[in-house]
C-alpha cells in the first residue's frame, strides 16, 4: 500500500516560490529529451543515481493531461509545464519508482525531496539548491529521514518515569 502523500501542496508552493519567474525552457519533446540526455550523461548523476541512468527514460508529450507526471517508465510534459526545474521534478519521481520499494513511498515525501533537492543541486547549481531548500524549510518540507530515537535502557526508563512523577507534583503543588 502507498504511503499517504501529505507533502505534495507544500512541495508544489515551495517549488512555485523558489523558480518562479522561470520562461518555458523546453518547448519541444526533442528539447526534453536533450536535456534528460545531459543531466543523465553528468557524473554526479550517475553516482548519485544509477537507477536513473541504467536505462531510458522515456518523454510523453503530455497530451490529454493536466499537469506533468513522472513514473518508472518516464515523464510526461504537457505544454505548459515545459521547464528545466519541472523536469527535474518529475526525473525525480522516475529515480524513486525505480528504487525497490519506491511504490509504497509517498508521492512527495521525505525520500523524494531529498532525491529532488540532490537533482537541483547536480544540475541546475548550488544557488538553486540553496534557493529551493531554503523554501522547503520555510514550508516545513521534510526532506532528510526522520531521525531514530535511541532505545532506552530499563533503568534509564525507571529514573524518567520518576522524574516525570516528581513534575506532576511539583505542579500539583503550584497550583493549589
Amino acid at each position: 500500500m502507498r504511503a499517504r502523500d501529505s507533502q505534495r501542496r507544500k512541495v508544489y508552493t515551495a517549488e512555485q516560490k523558489a523558480f518562479e519567474g522561470q520562461p518555458i525552457d523546453l518547448p519541444e519533446i526533442a528539447d526534453i529529451e536533450r536535456y534528460i540526455a545531459h543531466v543523465c550523461s553528468l557524473g554526479r548523476v550517475k553516482e548519485s543515481f544509477p537507477k536513473l541512468v541504467a536505462r531510458p527514460v522515456m518523454v510523453g508529450d503530455g497530451r490529454r493531461r493536466r499537469s506533468a507526471c513522472g513514473n518508472s517508465a518516464g515523464i510526461s510534459m504537457p505544454r505548459h509545464s515545459r521547464k528545466r526545474w519541472v523536469v527535474l521534478h518529475e526525473l525525480a519521481h522516475t529515480i524513486i519508482h525505480r528504487i525497490p520499494g519506491g511504490w509504497t513511498m509517498a508521492g512527495h515525501g521525505w525520500e523524494y525531496c531529498e532525491a529532488y533537492l540532490t537533482l537541483v543541486r547536480h544540475v541546475m547549481g548550488v544557488d538553486a539548491h540553496d534557493r529551493l531548500k531554503a523554501q522547503f524549510k520555510a514550508h516545513r518540507v521534510r526532506y532528510k529521514a526522520p531521525r531514530q530515537r535511541k532505545p532506552v535502557s530499563p533503568e534509564q526508563r525507571a529514573i524518567l518515569v520518576e522524574r516525570m512523577r516528581l513534575a506532576r507534583e511539583a505542579k500539583v503543588l503550584q497550583a493549589a
